[in-house]
């Protein structure tokens, strides 16, 4: 029987350290904010470095575990077989989302919510204990509500820490934002002769385990969009390029590239499809319906440079 593609340590030691750790520094903390809070009135500087001392104490305890444990995951010598599949933009943000959730122990990635959560809560940590002391029934719990505040703060940092860390895994279990595909899907789909436009997917699988590898807007040309698309990568946005493929074993690519490093404008894309149009008749015969796209696309290539001379001729001096 095989095995599986990913060998786990326990976690349960760590998180008894985290669990054992926090409460002590919470306990710690709550005794020294009854003496502090206090003094708290007539001066800040104490309750400030108290503030400070103990949520760096705690911030770098809860990094140091969480990036432990990340560590525990490792990634055996497996076999992956690849395959990749076209997918709406809707359908790849839910699909990234799901990744995101079912491999959070693997994947490296930044959590904004995370991050705002554990801004919030440091504020809270900071201001809640010495607004108490301004009521005289709420001082004695003051102190007590700065430790037990700690213990959701230790988790929250911990959480965050936990995966934003790299890990062996990691590197092979990559995270993809939908955000920098996005913006090349929208382009690709604002062009005249595209029939549909989403995102390729390269995935690879192994014993019920998924990676997403790479990942390029696609835009299937309209009339032909079985054989020919248009593909922009995001690792070189300024480079679009078309495929077609006329027969099996037969594959025909050109590629178009955008000034100054920025993706390739408009009338470029429609020079790859007029062109993928054109070869697909050459081969395969004449034929009405392409014919009225090639005319279409071909149309508004005509007026867009006829407008840019009337610019250019508005703009030149008389």
């Amino acid at each position: 029987m095989s095995e599986e593609p990913l060998e786990y340590q326990s976690l349960l030691p760590y998180y008894l350290v985290l669990f054992v750790g926090t409460l002590l520094i919470a306990l710690t903390g709550t005794g020294t904010a009854d003496t502090v809070l206090l003094q708290v009135h007539a001066s800040l500087v104490g309750w400030t470095i108290t503030c400070a001392l103990f949520v760096g104490v705690l911030a770098v305890f809860a990094a140091v575990v969480a990036w432990r444990m990340k560590q525990q995951a490792h990634l055996r010598d497996t076999h992956w077989e690849p395959h990749s599949r076209e997918v709406g933009l809707g359908e790849f943000s839910s699909m990234v989302q799901q990744y995101a959730g079912q491999y959070a122990h693997l994947v490296s990635r930044l959590d904004p919510m995370l991050l705002l959560l554990c801004i919030l809560m440091t504020a809270l940590v900071v201001s809640v204990p010495p607004l108490m002391t301004m009521d005289l029934s709420l001082l004695p719990y003051a102190s007590h509500t700065f430790g037990l505040l700690l213990i959701p703060l230790a988790i929250l940092y911990s959480m965050f820490v936990f995966r934003l860390a790299p890990s062996e895994a990691s590197r092979h279990f990559r995270w993809i934002s939908p955000r920098g595909v996005r913006p090349m899907v929208e382009l690709l789909a604002s062009v005249p002769g595209v029939a549909w436009a989403g995102v390729e997917v390269e995935l690879a699988e192994s014993m019920g385990y998924y990676q997403i590898r790479q990942v390029r807007a696609v835009g299937r040309i309209e009339g032909i969009e079985g054989v020919a698309r248009v593909m922009v990568d995001p690792a070189a946005p300024d480079v679009a390029t078309a495929v077609l493929t006329v027969s099996e074993g037969t594959q025909h690519s050109r590629q178009v590239a955008g000034a100054g490093g920025r993706p390739p404008t408009v009338d470029a894309l429609r020079g790859l499809i007029v062109w993928a149009l054109q070869e697909y008749m050459e081969e395969k015969g004449r034929d009405m319906l392409l014919e009225e796209v090639l005319a279409e696309v071909t149309a508004g290539m005509e007026d867009s440079e006829a407008n840019t001379a009337e610019e250019r001729q508005d703009a030149s001096p008389v």
